[in-house]
């Protein structure tokens, strides 16, 4: 049940924040839209097969790859867009 509703809730993240990425103008809303997308969806997808798969192995290969896009999404949002700024600064 709870794993239904994280999907839903990720499903939800996903469809607004596309519709988003259409509807702002500029390059920095968007890649801001991009990188909150990438982490809400990704977070609520990895935490519902956790639930649904239990307390096993699998569950604890999907804690780390949450723990890796938890740290490298920040970082490889900054590098986009610090060259976006550089490219406008042009």
């Amino acid at each position: 049940m709870i794993a239904n509703i994280l999907l839903v809730i990720a499903m939800f993240f996903l469809i607004i924040g596309a519709i988003g990425i259409n509807k702002l103008e500029g390059i920095f809303p968007k890649l801001l839209t991009s990188s909150l997308i990438d982490t809400m969806a990704m977070l609520a997808l990895i935490l519902a097969l956790m639930i649904k798969s239990g307390w096993n192995s699998m569950s604890v290969k999907l804690g780390i790859v949450m723990l890796f896009i938890l740290l490298t999404n920040p970082v490889i949002n900054h590098i986009i867009t610090q060259a976006a700024h550089e490219e406008q600064k042009k």
